[in-house]
Parts: structure tokens; sequence; C-alpha cells
């Protein structure tokens, strides 16, 4: 299949992740097809890590002693609990194993996921614009969340809808902003995500440059701070909570840690684009942010999130939790706290070697703390952690690191796709 129809495909997915006629035949299952197929016909070998299996191994047991004692955690509304179970195991590998694998032509995937991370930023950032311009009757925040009952992981339905868009009629407040994703914390997890696979590849790609011709010159190096700059603001400009911090990691890291020392600051390109993010700052998110600061203990995201920590003990964070009472009655909107609730020590196990991985492969790009936080993201965004979603986004932060296994030395020389090295 050509690289660029892959991209092309897999950027569609990306951007309509939630979209599809049922949960299996959508877009989410179709990016993970072309996940799967990227990885499959470059495949090398995967690392044995004992330690990776033992983790598996772990986090498996316990979740299959809460689907015997307590079938009703792991998913109340299941008909089937072993199928579930399976499913989970199905996903929870496919998340632990992708930094393991080496893949050939390891450049030429980082260059995709650079093409497929930076398109879908763009196209996401073009959405806002049109859906705030109301030039297009079904593309603008009312006529979005509208479309809604339709997505394949979405529990609104028309009659809530309505109710959420008469109440914000009446009291003269806006609706959210979520585009094709259902809650304006999607939208910004799938941002989020696509700016740390577009930092990781480039720079994994900037360590295969060979002295002044590289594929990332001079005018990728604005394009990538374009980039940058127009994700920031768009993270800015959803206003959710998530997407402020989300937005403030990425300005650090993404921009502003490499430019921190004065004869930087000193540079008046540097100053304009510091200037003008600080200002989309202050326009679109500080006044949300100080409102939400000040009211985090009785927001009820934050509650559905965090919540459950509450009423856990010693013993659920050992062997998770058995009694239904302690369940919220929300259910959980927290990943990690899903996976304990689960399994456990099994499951703080195997969110141990998935960090410490992301943590260790990013080190020789210096981004260890920045990878860590976006895997973290992922699994914290809401509690559905293990599905085909999920574990696209997952791809999209281990699939360069994986490939930065095969970037051994910063002055390997890399070429683009359809050129050839002479």
């Amino acid at each position: 299949m050509a690289k660029g129809m892959i991209a092309l495909v897999l950027t569609f997915c990306l951007v309509f992740l939630q979209e599809g006629l049922s949960y299996y035949v959508s877009c989410q299952m179709l990016a993970l097809g072309m996940i799967a197929y990227i990885v499959f016909s470059h495949l090398r070998s995967v690392n044995a890590i004992v330690w990776g299996l033992i983790a598996y191994a772990v986090f498996g047991l316990f979740l299959a002693y809460t689907a015997s004692e307590a079938p009703f955690i792991v998913d109340r509304a299941s008909d089937n609990i072993v199928k579930t179970v399976i499913g989970i195991m199905g996903y929870a590998f496919m998340i632990v194993w992708l930094p393991n694998v080496r893949l050939v032509q390891s450049q030429r995937i980082l260059i995709l996921l650079r093409s497929v991370s930076s398109s879908a930023i763009l196209i996401l950032a073009g959405l806002l614009i049109v859906s705030e311009s109301n030039l297009i009757p079904f593309l603008t925040r009312e006529g979005l969340l509208q479309q809604n009952v339709r997505l394949i992981d979405n529990f609104s339905n028309q009659e809530m809808i309505s109710s959420h868009l008469g109440f914000s009629a009446l009291t003269g407040q806006t609706v959210r902003i979520d585009l094709f994703y259902g809650e304006g914390s999607f939208l910004a997890i799938v941002l989020f995500a696509c700016l740390g696979c577009f930092i990781q590849s480039t720079r994994f790609i900037n360590r295969l440059r060979v002295g002044e011709e590289s594929i990332v010159g001079r005018k990728n190096h604005k394009q990538h701070d374009a980039i940058i700059c127009i994700g920031i603001i768009s993270l800015l400009y959803v206003q959710s909570f998530s997407s402020l911090i989300y937005g403030l990691v990425i300005f650090y890291f993404g921009f502003l840690r490499d430019r921190i020392e004065w004869k930087h600051l000193l540079n008046v390109k540097a100053v304009l684009i510091l200037t003008g993010l600080i200002f989309c700052f202050i326009a679109f998110s500080y006044e949300y942010l100080v409102y939400r600061l000040t009211t985090l203990s009785d927001s009820l995201s934050f509650v559905q999130r965090f919540g459950l920590l509450q009423n856990m003990g010693v013993e659920e964070f050992f062997i998770g939790i058995k009694n239904i009472a302690l369940m919220p009655e929300a259910g959980i909107h927290n990943g990690m706290l899903y996976i304990i609730t689960v399994s456990g020590i099994g499951g703080i196990f195997y969110m141990a070697f998935i960090c410490q991985r992301a943590y260790k492969l990013s080190a020789n790009i210096k981004l260890s703390l920045f990878s860590l936080l976006l895997v973290v993201a992922i699994m914290v965004q809401n509690g559905g952690v293990f599905s085909p979603n999920k574990v696209v986004l997952f791809s999209l932060v281990m699939l360069p690191l994986a490939c930065g296994q095969s970037v051994n030395t910063p002055r390997q020389s890399i070429a683009a796709p359809g050129t050839s090295r002479g």
C-alpha cells in the first residue's frame, strides 16, 4: 500500500476517530488496522523484555480474579464477561507490546508519523475556525453537538442534547467545543497525542541529519514552529481544563525549553512567538483557568476522574475493588484508576512498565518527562483505556519511540520516501 494513501487514511481516521456505523465498523477500527499494517509490514523483531511479560501476566491474573469474583466491576454492561476479559487482554497486549518492537525502515515510518500528526493538527485547527465562523450549518458548535447522538462511543441521546441546547440558550452560555469527539477533553487528548507524535518524530528525524543537507532544514524548522504554535492555540481555544494543561505542557517542551537561554530570548522571532502565545492564553483561557481552579472541589469532571480515590483503601490498591458499593454511580472516568480497580497491584505493575519504557526510550532525544506525561494523559483521559481509539492514541506516542530504537547515531543519513541515497 502506498505510503501517501496510508498517511491520508490514518489522518482521516484520527480526525473522525469516534465516527462509524457501529463500534467495530468505525474509523477507530480502520485506524487500528492501519497501525497494525504499518507495524507488521515493517516488523523485524520484538524485544523479549522479561519484566514486561511478567507485568502483563500479573495484570491478567488479577483481572481474571476480579472478573470471577465481581464481573460487574470489570464491565457493568457486559453480557459475556469472558469475552470482555479476552478483549481487554488483547488491547492491553497491544499497548505493552508497541514500544518493544524493532522495525525496518524506521526512518520512513517516522516521516509518515510526522506527516500524519501534523496534518491532523492543521485539519483540526481548520475545523475549529470553520465551526466558529458559522458559515456551514452543520459545522457549528450546536450542529456538532447534535451529531454526537450517532458517535460510536458516546452515551448522549437526543433528549439530553436538546435539553442542553435549550438551557444554554436560556442562560446565554456558549455550547462547548468538541468537533467530532463528543467532549472537549477527547478533542484535547487527540490534539495532545498528535503534537506529542509530531515532536517526538521530528526529534528522532533530526538525529538522522547529515551536515547542512537534511529533510529538516531551515524551512522545515519554520514549519515545525508554526505547527507547534497552531496546536497550542487550538488547545487553549478548546477551553477544557485538560486542554489548558496540555497546552502549557506543549508550550514548555515544544517551544520554551529550547529557547530559555538569553541568547534565544533575544531572538526577535522567539520573542514574537512567545508574546503571541501568551496573548492567546490570556485571551482564550486565563479567565476559564482561574474559574476552574477556584471551583475545582465542586467540579463534576474532577469528581468523576478522582473521586473514587476517597473510597479506596490499601486492600483495593492491592487486589482491586470487589465491592460494588465502592463504585461511583457514574462509573470510572479515569483509565489509571480503572486499571487499578480491576487488577490492583497487577495493574500498577503493568502501568509502571509502560511508563518506564516510554521514559527510557525517549531519553536520547531529551523528552523522557514529556513522553511520560503523554502516556499518563492518555490513560487518565477517560475510563475506556482498553479500546481501539486508545490503542491508536498510544500508538502515536509509542511508535516513534519504537522507531527511535534504530536511531542510535546522530550522524546517520536518511532518505525521504521516493528518493535514493548515493
